[in-house]
């Protein structure tokens, strides 16, 4: 009997030296990623490198390293795709690439050298979008749209598409000489998805579109309604209490991810809050640790920034 003890002894200690995650993945110790561009003493002519590499099965994600010529790192990115885009000035590099996942890792690639070359062709150049960002949900109906500068630009274009009402361009802006440009009042009217798209022009050649995507969003949300516990309800103290409310759907052209903040108070106008929390689904737990009479109320916010009126507050009294 006492053998079988050490023995379920021995088990429970290694089951707890060692994480489920551990045990279920896969080691990739000894395999080998294979990079497919660039190669070794490659020449690019262009503004920014698509690094490229095979999948691997048993890797979650892959860590791309650059590096100049002395050797300085310049990127350590982990990415969970077999490819990675990214905007390099002319010079000479080097970069590699390993697979990763929670437990294990491979060898680095062995370490690649390329090189970026300036070029008046803008054919193969890509505008660096940089604000707003990729699928931001927003109230501002002006935006400001900034990117990259390319040294063989003599101008850029930008169009602005209303996406939601089939594609509509209903800006379209030639001769930009800066890398920003600010939207005037009055072209967005609607909310909507837009695309934002730049493009590089010179006398010669000219680059494709760049774009991205942005939401306007200008409705709040509806106003959450209380579930449990009901008004008037009793409520146990030291013993979790789960509160719940719904929110009917948007009526909005464009729907932002909602979430919520509860708020916990000793008196009904909420002049004395003991808990504030924000939470991404309509539920919420939490203890009561003193007896007494307590309300509690809901309000949701967009992603947007747009903002409900507060639920109507319930009363529970805590025994």
């Amino acid at each position: 009997m006492k053998t079988i003890k050490n023995k379920l002894l021995l088990l429970l200690f290694t089951v707890a030296f060692f994480s489920c995650d551990d045990i279920l993945e896969e080691d990739i110790t000894n395999d080998m990623i294979t990079a497919t561009y660039p190669v070794n003493n490659e020449v690019i002519e262009s503004n920014v490198v698509n690094f490229q590499w095979n999948r691997l099965d048993g890797a979650d994600d892959y860590r791309v390293q650059i590096f100049s010529t002395s050797q300085n790192m310049i990127l350590d990115s982990l990415v969970s795709t077999n490819s990675f885009v990214y905007n390099l000035n002319p010079g000479n590099y080097q970069w590699r690439v390993r697979g990763e996942n929670f437990a294990y890792q491979t060898a680095y690639t062995f370490p690649f050298s390329f090189s970026m070359v300036e070029t008046d062709d803008l054919t193969n150049q890509v505008v660096q979008l940089i604000s707003p960002s990729e699928g931001i949900y927003t109230q501002i109906i002006t935006p400001v749209f900034t990117w990259s500068n390319i040294n063989a630009a003599d101008y850029y274009e930008l169009e602005l598409v209303n996406v939601t009402n089939g594609n509509q361009i209903i800006h379209q802006e030639s001769d930009i000489d800066d890398t920003s440009y600010s939207l005037n009042s009055g072209i967005i009217t609607l909310d909507a998805q837009y695309k934002w798209r730049i493009k590089a022009v010179n006398s010669e050649t000219e680059s494709n579109f760049s774009e991205r995507t942005f939401y306007i969003d200008r409705t709040a949300p509806n106003q959450p309604q209380n579930i449990s516990p009901q008004n008037e309800a009793s409520v146990t103290v030291n013993n979790p209490v789960d509160f719940e409310w719904s929110i009917s759907d948007d009526s909005g052209a464009v729907t932002s991810p909602i979430t919520y903040v509860i708020e916990i108070a000793t008196n009904q106008n909420f002049s004395s809050i003991i808990e504030t929390s924000g939470t991404s689904t309509p539920d919420y737990q939490y203890t009561f640790t003193a007896t007494g009479n307590y309300y509690w109320r809901i309000k949701a916010t967009d992603l947007a920034g747009n903002t409900s009126a507060n639920s109507s507050y319930f009363k529970i009294t805590a025994e």
